[in-house]
């Protein structure tokens, strides 16, 4: 996890962090769940942030998120990709929490 800023007003103070997580995905996968947990926050209050990268590059048809949910530090979603050969996912995922 990387810290990108604190944010402090009055008494309450938010932070802006980064994850990556990096999942195989086989030729024809549809759907792929992927979790990201931010051990240095107590709570996820909201994605700012997903960005994708390929390797190797493909013409993969993605869509991400379809649903997104939040537990205390966790962040699950569901990303439809449709590779014509298999690739390697590279997600980055930045929030706000506290």
């Amino acid at each position: 996890m990387t810290i990108i800023a604190l944010i402090k007003s009055n008494e309450e103070q938010r932070t802006i962090a980064s994850v990556e997580e990096c999942v195989v995905v086989d030729s024809g996968a549809q759907a792929i769940y992927v979790t990201f947990t931010f051990p240095e926050l107590r709570k996820v209050e909201k994605v700012l942030q997903v960005e994708v990268e390929t390797d190797p590059e493909t013409m993969a048809h993605l869509e991400l998120p379809q649903d997104k949910t939040y537990l205390n530090n966790t962040v699950g979603m569901t990303l439809t990709c449709d590779p014509t050969a298999g690739t390697t996912l590279c997600m980055d995922c930045t929030v706000i929490g506290f």
